[in-house]
């Protein structure tokens, strides 16, 4: 199905409002650099189930709202570290190379 494309203003700022008929839900833009979508924009989501919360949104850089979190959507950094235990984890084996090194 095809996407329907709106353009308005979010925060004053042009924002571009993009539907998704197949999905059923309606994605937000503002705030980017040279247009409403570019380099770090705001993005938010509103699902047709709930239209009036936000599904995901994402304001100067931060998730304020994450409806959908999935434990994959994790970046490998973030997987590697607590697969590792944690920063703690992190720093015992750092801690447990350098004893060894000098055995």
């Amino acid at each position: 199905m095809p996407t329907i494309t709106s353009w308005g203003t979010v925060d004053g700022q042009e924002a571009k409002a993009v539907y998704h008929p197949d999905r059923k839900q309606t994605h937000l833009f503002w705030g980017g650099r040279g247009a409403p979508d570019g380099p770090g924009h705001n993005h938010a989501t509103i699902q047709d189930r709930a239209p009036d919360t936000f599904h995901f949104l994402r304001q100067n850089g931060r998730i304020v709202v994450n409806q959908s979190y999935n434990p994959q959507s994790k970046s490998k950094f973030q997987r590697d570290i607590e697969s590792r235990g944690g920063w703690l984890g992190i720093f015992r084996d750092a801690w447990r190379r350098a004893i060894n090194q000098y055995r």
